[in-house]
Protein backbone atom coordinates (compact mmCIF):
# COMPACT_ATOMS: atom_id res chain seq x y z
CA UNK A 1 0.00 0.00 0.00
CA UNK A 2 2.81 2.39 0.52
CA UNK A 3 4.13 2.35 -3.12
CA UNK A 4 0.47 2.74 -4.30
CA UNK A 5 -0.10 5.86 -1.92
CA UNK A 6 3.55 7.17 -3.14
CA UNK A 7 2.64 6.54 -6.55
CA UNK A 8 -0.83 8.24 -6.26
CA UNK A 9 0.85 11.22 -4.33
CA UNK A 10 3.53 11.46 -7.37
CA UNK A 11 0.76 12.07 -9.67
CA UNK A 12 -0.51 14.88 -7.70
CA UNK A 13 2.73 16.58 -7.94
CA UNK A 14 3.17 15.96 -11.53
CA UNK A 15 2.14 19.68 -13.61
CA UNK A 16 1.39 17.46 -16.46
CA UNK A 17 -0.92 15.14 -15.22
CA UNK A 18 -4.25 14.75 -17.26
CA UNK A 19 -7.88 14.74 -15.85
CA UNK A 20 -7.95 11.08 -16.66
CA UNK A 21 -5.28 10.36 -14.69
CA UNK A 22 -5.72 12.27 -11.75
CA UNK A 23 -9.74 10.86 -11.58
CA UNK A 24 -8.05 7.49 -11.75
CA UNK A 25 -5.51 7.97 -9.08
CA UNK A 26 -8.08 9.52 -6.88
CA UNK A 27 -10.57 6.74 -7.37
CA UNK A 28 -7.71 4.42 -6.24
CA UNK A 29 -7.25 6.28 -3.04
CA UNK A 30 -10.40 6.14 -2.58
CA UNK A 31 -10.49 2.60 -2.35
CA UNK A 32 -7.47 2.09 -0.72
CA UNK A 33 -9.40 4.07 2.35
CA UNK A 34 -12.20 2.90 2.43
CA UNK A 35 -10.49 -0.87 2.44
CA UNK A 36 -9.85 -0.13 6.28
CA UNK A 37 -11.79 -1.79 9.12
CA UNK A 38 -12.94 1.13 10.87
CA UNK A 39 -14.25 3.27 7.74
CA UNK A 40 -15.85 -0.44 6.72
CA UNK A 41 -17.50 -0.32 10.18
CA UNK A 42 -18.77 3.42 9.18
CA UNK A 43 -20.23 2.32 6.23
CA UNK A 44 -22.00 -0.41 7.06
CA UNK A 45 -23.75 1.98 10.14
CA UNK A 46 -24.59 4.58 8.02
CA UNK A 47 -25.73 2.58 4.78
CA UNK A 48 -27.76 0.15 7.12
CA UNK A 49 -29.55 -2.25 4.03
CA UNK A 50 -28.09 -0.01 1.65
CA UNK A 51 -25.65 -1.77 -1.02
CA UNK A 52 -22.14 -0.72 -0.92
CA UNK A 53 -21.51 -1.53 -4.67
CA UNK A 54 -23.93 0.89 -5.51
CA UNK A 55 -21.72 4.03 -6.43
CA UNK A 56 -23.66 6.01 -8.81
CA UNK A 57 -22.89 8.85 -11.61
CA UNK A 58 -23.66 11.56 -8.85
CA UNK A 59 -21.15 9.91 -6.38
CA UNK A 60 -18.60 9.24 -9.11
CA UNK A 61 -18.72 13.24 -10.15
CA UNK A 62 -18.83 14.48 -7.18
CA UNK A 63 -15.51 12.54 -6.07
CA UNK A 64 -13.84 13.53 -9.05
CA UNK A 65 -14.38 17.69 -8.71
CA UNK A 66 -12.94 16.78 -5.28
CA UNK A 67 -10.25 15.54 -6.60
CA UNK A 68 -9.91 17.81 -9.42
CA UNK A 69 -9.76 20.55 -6.56
CA UNK A 70 -7.21 19.06 -4.76
CA UNK A 71 -4.87 18.82 -7.77
CA UNK A 72 -5.73 22.60 -8.91
CA UNK A 73 -4.52 23.62 -5.08
CA UNK A 74 -1.11 21.19 -5.10
CA UNK A 75 -0.33 22.75 -8.12
CA UNK A 76 -0.76 26.48 -6.85
CA UNK A 77 1.29 25.39 -3.77
CA UNK A 78 3.84 24.12 -6.18
CA UNK A 79 3.64 27.68 -8.25
CA UNK A 80 2.29 25.73 -11.37
CA UNK A 81 -0.67 27.82 -12.08
CA UNK A 82 -0.70 26.37 -15.71
CA UNK A 83 -3.45 24.43 -15.50
CA UNK A 84 -6.48 24.87 -18.54
CA UNK A 85 -9.74 25.42 -16.81
CA UNK A 86 -11.58 24.25 -19.89
CA UNK A 87 -9.92 20.83 -19.71
CA UNK A 88 -10.62 20.50 -15.83
CA UNK A 89 -14.18 21.24 -16.61
CA UNK A 90 -13.97 24.30 -14.63
CA UNK A 91 -15.84 26.42 -17.25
Amino acid sequence: MPNETKAIADLLYDPTSTPDEVAQAGEEMFLIMYQTPLIQLLLEIVHQGESQSSFSVTDQRCSEAILFRVYSQTQQWLDYDSLNPEAWGWV
